[in-house]
């Protein structure tokens, strides 16, 4: 867990830096959180199904590792940056 914390915390700390930079970077940080995110879900997606883990902690998460990659990528379209 305090792997995770130390990684959202640097992800936050890049994304400021990002509001300064060009739309490269913030497609730099949206392939690295998605990345990031999208295996935090296949770890989850392993707990319920190996582990029977259904708790809200390991199941309702998957809404954010899901729908955060994908709402990334629909904002940076609409940004015209891909």
């Amino acid at each position: 867990m305090l792997v995770a914390n130390g990684v959202s915390l640097g992800l936050g700390i890049v994304g400021i830096v990002c509001a300064y930079m060009n739309t490269e970077a913030w497609i730099v940080l949206s392939i690295v959180s998605s990345v990031f995110l999208i295996g935090a879900a296949a770890q989850h997606i392993k707990e319920i199904f190996a582990d029977k883990n259904f708790s809200p902690g390991n199941t309702f998460v998957l809404i954010c590792d899901i729908g955060l990659p994908i709402s990334l990528r629909v904002l940076l379209f609409a940004m015209g940056a891909v």
